[in-house]
């Protein structure tokens, strides 16, 4: 049936960026990109947080090819043992390519959206912090009781503290954020009380 790739071939005097077959990393996001090439053109199945990833998905269009003895299409290697992907054999027969082609870059931006809410989530912290020590110290919040903006501020201005771990976190909401989303910037990361 089909065979895993051992290496790359080294004398071909191409370079190539990734050890996988059909993977290639994009230097300005420094991602990896699963591509084939469906009758002669390149086409991207996503791009993806980590190699393997991108291995994985050349190595199911890849499978899905075999299994539909797809024209147009170079196929019959992949880079992992085809017997890893057995249990999606099934699924594989009655998905077309393009849902194929759909559902693999769903994932690459799924991975792409929950990196970038991580890194969104860290640096508001991370700035929230940094302006504490620039700002008046709040009133201390008891244990359960939602957060409350302080006195004499305008509407959409208020500050709202957060206890995290024996620290208060101060975030000051800007026009339009209310209590609610200011506890949505930490409360997939910490623990808001409330």
């Amino acid at each position: 049936m089909l065979r895993a790739v051992k290496s790359k071939a080294n004398g071909s005097g191409r370079t190539y960026t990734s050890k996988y077959r059909g993977v290639h990393q994009t230097f300005p996001t420094k991602r990896w990109e699963a591509q084939f090439r469906r009758n002669g053109k390149p086409t991207s199945l996503g791009c993806f947080d980590h190699e393997e990833e991108a291995a994985r998905a050349y190595d199911k269009m890849m499978l899905w090819c075999e299994l539909h003895n797809a024209s147009g299409v170079k196929s019959g290697i992949t880079n992992f043992d085809s017997t890893e992907y057995e249990k999606e054999f099934a699924w594989l027969q009655v998905v077309s390519q393009d849902e194929l082609i759909e559902a693999l870059r769903s994932e690459g931006r799924r991975q792409a959206a929950h990196r970038m809410m991580r890194q969104k989530r860290e640096g508001q912290v991370e700035a929230a912090t940094d302006d504490y020590d620039d700002r008046e110290e709040p009133q201390p919040q008891r244990p359960g009781r939602q957060p409350t903006p302080q006195p004499g501020a305008g509407a959409g201005a208020g500050r709202h503290v957060v206890q995290l771990q024996q620290q208060q976190l101060l975030i000051t909401s800007g026009a339009g954020v209310d209590a609610a989303a200011a506890s949505l910037l930490v409360s997939d990361e910490f623990l808001v009380d409330g």
